[in-house]
């Protein structure tokens, strides 16, 4: 991990999460590929696997892997957001690795969220 946020990166900085459990998971899958599509256009990539997070509040955010999703956000310079629809919504995984990112962290206005249907 980098130690500053942009310290000697030259390539777009692109975190990508996604909201399912499944061994085999069409999520997972999607991210894979977005994560190689990224990296042919010249971004760094990252990855998170949401296995083993805890629900929000369950576990103090000093768990190993909320600190590492926290990490991962201000490390990003550009996020994809990858989830199964389940009822018209978004899995709960994904819900609660969102749940899980601190609000201050994500208006630090370079964020801004970029829906496409």
């Amino acid at each position: 991990m980098h130690s500053g946020r942009h310290s000697r990166r030259t390539s777009p900085a692109s975190w990508i999460l996604y909201g399912s459990l499944r061994a085999v998971s069409y999520s997972r899958l999607l991210a894979q590929e977005a994560a190689r599509l990224l990296e042919y256009f010249g971004c760094e990539v990252r990855i998170f696997n949401p296995e083993g997070l805890p629900l929000p509040d369950a576990e103090p955010a000093s768990h190993p892997k909320v600190q590492e999703l926290r990490e991962l956000s201000v490390w990003s310079e550009g996020q994809v957001w990858v989830s199964p629809e389940r009822h018209g919504a978004m899995s709960g995984i994904m819900k609660a690795q969102i749940d899980w990112i601190p609000y201050r962290s994500a208006r630090s206005g370079r964020h801004r969220v970029k829906r496409w249907q």
